[in-house]
């Protein structure tokens, strides 16, 4: 027989489980909306700013799908996030620091390299982690206007590398390199 004081129940604690975190930025509007999912009805706090210190607070009521829209961003700028979600029990599960910007920054460092009827273009990749391709663009005046090269779509390539095969020798080109990220937000040159 158990003692009279024995516990009759035991509680374990789980944390609530977030997944399908994800930034939507709007770059007309200059916000970004967060969304993510728990596992179990949980309310959300997200802790936002320029550093991983944050500075601002945003939470959702209970529940299992949650998004909190922040304004005011400037394009460019890394934004860190955090995102804690409490059960009806207190448990709580969180991310590490997640970054994210409303728009790509201009992939740094273009140099291009005149070659015999070439011009081989390189660049370093932006620090964004969602960068889908580049575009590629040409003018024969600075200033341009300029023509976008890779018109069946982003460009990719392992070395950031691109090749210009369609100039002529002796004469002057001007070009520019953006970066696009997966939602088809483009950088500027």
């Amino acid at each position: 027989a158990l003692p009279s004081d024995a516990p009759t129940a035991v509680t374990v604690a789980i944390s609530p489980k977030l997944f399908e975190i994800y930034v939507e930025p709007n770059t007309v509007a200059r916000t970004s909306t967060i969304r993510w999912q728990t596992d179990e009805p949980s309310t959300g706090e997200l802790r936002f700013g320029l550093d991983n210190t944050y500075g601002e607070t945003s939470a959702t009521a209970l529940g299992t799908t949650h998004s909190v829209t922040v304004s005011n961003l400037n394009a460019s700028v890394e934004y860190h996030y955090r995102i804690v979600a409490a059960d009806r029990l207190g448990n709580l599960g969180a991310t590490a620091d997640r970054t994210f910007y409303l728009r790509p920054n201009a992939p740094p460092n273009v140099v291009a390299m005149p070659g015999d009827g070439r011009f081989d273009l390189r660049w370093e990749h932006p620090p964004q982690e969602n960068i889908a391709g580049y575009n590629v663009y040409r003018a024969q005046v600075a200033g341009g206007p300029h023509v976008k090269l890779n018109t069946a779509g982003l460009y990719n390539h392992e070395v950031y590398l691109y090749s210009d095969l369609t100039v002529s020798n002796s004469t002057a080109y001007y070009y520019l390199v953006s970066a696009v990220d997966e939602l088809g937000n483009e950088s500027e040159y």
